[in-house]
């Protein structure tokens, strides 16, 4: 996954390209993609994984429409 985010400094103004990085990144992820293949997840791990959001988030949603 290659991330197109380049920022350019203008008036040696460091900290405002800096913010700008940082949003650019958040915006398309790569620190999510980085955090996700820091270490290798079993394939049965990511099924367990992605079952129990899908079951937080049905919970959720119950309560939201029972509210």
């Amino acid at each position: 996954m290659a991330a197109n985010a380049g920022v350019i400094v203008k008036n040696n103004n460091v900290d405002f390209a800096l913010r700008t990085l940082k949003s650019k990144l958040k915006d398309a992820n790569v620190m999510k993609y980085y955090e996700e293949h820091l270490y290798y997840e079993k394939p049965s791990e990511k099924k367990r994984r992605r079952r129990q959001q899908a079951k937080r988030r049905a919970q959720y949603e119950s309560q939201e429409n029972n509210s």
